[in-house]
């Protein structure tokens, strides 16, 4: 585990920012962030922190490689579920 400064790592904020505005979400970039992975049985990193949805409201989350999960507090990182991802939304109208 290590925590990110996210104003030093351009394209980690880069990353982390696509990811979620794919969902509707920005980060919170006055929290730190933290970072897991790789470790034994997992190759690949995972990033915990503090998001707003369009409405304003705060809740934290997990990127993992194949989604990004609403989970209760960064410790529950692990704990992620299916019920818990949040879709990409639709920004083409449908179209």
């Amino acid at each position: 585990m290590g925590f990110i400064d996210l104003g030093k790592d351009p394209e980690l904020r880069r990353y982390i920012k696509r990811r979620l505005a794919r969902r509707g979400l920005k980060p919170d970039l006055s929290e730190e962030w933290i970072v897991h992975g790789p470790h034994p049985g997992m190759n690949y990193q995972v990033f915990i922190g503090p998001v707003f949805d369009e409405d304003g409201d705060g809740f934290y989350v997990v990127i993992r490689p194949r989604g990004v999960y609403q989970i209760e507090e960064p410790s529950d990182w692990w704990k992620a579920m299916p019920e818990d991802r949040i879709p990409c939304i639709d920004r083409t109208g449908g179209r």
